[in-house]
C-alpha cells in the first residue's frame, strides 16, 4: 500500500523543481544575450537546449498535476479555485514555451530573436514566482489543515 505525500512533502518537491527550472530558464536567457552576435552554430545549441528545458517543464508541470492538484483540491474554501488557477497557469506556460521554440525556429535574424526569447523567458520566470508566492506559501501548502465549514 503507498501513501500520498504529506502536502509539506509534496511542496518541498514542487517547489525544488522550481528553483531548478528558473536556473535553466536564467541559463537560457544567458544565452539569448550571447545570440545577438553570433551565427546559426550559436542558435543550434541554443535550439538543443531549449528542447531539454522544455522536457524538463513537461516533466515539472505533469509532476504537479499529479501529486500538487489533488493537495490543492483538499485546501478547505480556496482549493478548487487555487487548483483551476494552477491549470491555467500550466496551460499558459506550455503556450509561453512553444511559442519560446517557435522562436528559436523560425530563422529570423538573431538580432531580433534574442530579446524576444529573453522576453518570453521573462515571463516564465514570473510564472513559477507567482506559484510559489501564491499556491506554495506554507500557510496555503500545509500538513495541518483545518476545516472551518459551518454545518453538516
Amino acid at each position: 500500500m503507498t501513501t500520498e505525500p504529506a502536502p509539506s512533502e509534496v511542496r518541498r518537491r514542487v517547489l525544488s523543481g522550481h528553483r531548478a527550472l528558473r536556473e535553466q530558464l536564467l541559463e537560457l536567457r544567458r544565452e539569448c544575450s550571447e545570440l545577438a552576435g553570433d551565427g546559426a552554430e550559436c542558435l543550434d545549441a541554443l535550439r538543443l537546449r531549449a528542447e531539454a528545458v522544455k522536457d524538463a517543464l513537461d516533466a515539472q508541470i505533469d509532476l504537479e498535476a499529479r501529486v500538487l492538484i489533488p493537495v490543492l483540491e483538499e485546501i478547505p474554501g480556496f482549493g478548487d479555485i487555487h487548483a483551476e488557477d494552477l491549470t491555467r497557469h500550466h496551460v499558459e506556460q506550455r503556450r509561453l514555451y512553444a511559442e519560446l521554440v517557435a522562436l528559436i525556429r523560425s530563422g529570423r535574424p538573431n538580432t531580433e530573436v534574442a530579446p524576444e526569447a529573453q522576453t518570453l523567458l521573462d515571463l516564465l520566470r514570473r510564472e513559477f514566482v507567482w506559484e510559489d508566492r501564491e499556491l506554495l506559501d506554507p500557510e496555503v501548502v500545509k500538513d495541518d489543515t483545518i476545516d472551518i465549514s459551518i454545518g453538516g
